[in-house]
């Protein structure tokens, strides 16, 4: 069986330390700034708002499934990706 190498010991400490770096945030933000808001109730603009992102997404999986032009394939999908970005 072959030693393991110095370098592969800093390798592995180093995506430990990065994986880390990379899921604080994540379980700061979630778990403690917004402990509250899956729980909140859902009020009439924000739940326009998600039907209206909804709507379009649907519109523009239909555009791609239809077999449309190409130009209106890359704007359907383009329009989609933009409208979810920008909505969430």
């Amino acid at each position: 069986m072959e030693r393991q190498k110095r370098w592969q010991l800093y390798l592995i400490v180093a995506v430990l330390i990065l994986t880390v770096y990379n899921i604080l945030p994540v379980f700061f933000f979630h778990f403690l700034l917004q402990q509250n808001s899956l729980n909140a109730p859902i009020d009439r603009t924000s739940g326009r708002k998600v039907a209206d992102m909804l709507q379009i997404l649907a519109r523009a999986a239909q555009l791609l499934r239809t077999g449309c032009s190409g130009m209106a394939q890359l704007l359907a999908a383009f329009i989609g990706v933009i409208t979810f970005l920008y909505c969430t």
